[in-house]
């Protein structure tokens, strides 16, 4: 959680970043965890600015081994609400 922290702040990014090495990731042994930095740095590559975080988090994915059904599971699409309609209700 702290480490999270470090990463969304802009002063710390480059520095925490750089922590996430692929012994550092492989010891993350749950599954919960990885995702949750996965998730992160996908946001930091989406939402910042610098040229030089989006360079460093590109670094850190070629670096680290990430399982694919954690890759899928961030870059797939939000999950829609299931709504039970019949089909007398759609036609009004």
């Amino acid at each position: 959680d702290l480490f999270v922290r470090a990463l969304r702040l802009p002063g710390c990014q480059i520095f925490a970043l750089d922590q996430i090495t692929k012994p550092f990731f492989s010891a993350l042994n749950d599954e919960k965890v990885q995702q949750k930095l996965l998730s992160v740095m996908f946001d930091l590559l989406v939402e910042s600015r610098s040229p030089m975080v989006a360079n460093t988090v590109s670094s850190v994915f070629k670096a680290i081994a990430v399982d694919a059904e954690l890759v899928a599971n961030e870059l797939a699409p939000p999950e829609k609400p299931k709504v039970t309609v019949t089909v007398q209700q759609t036609r009004r």
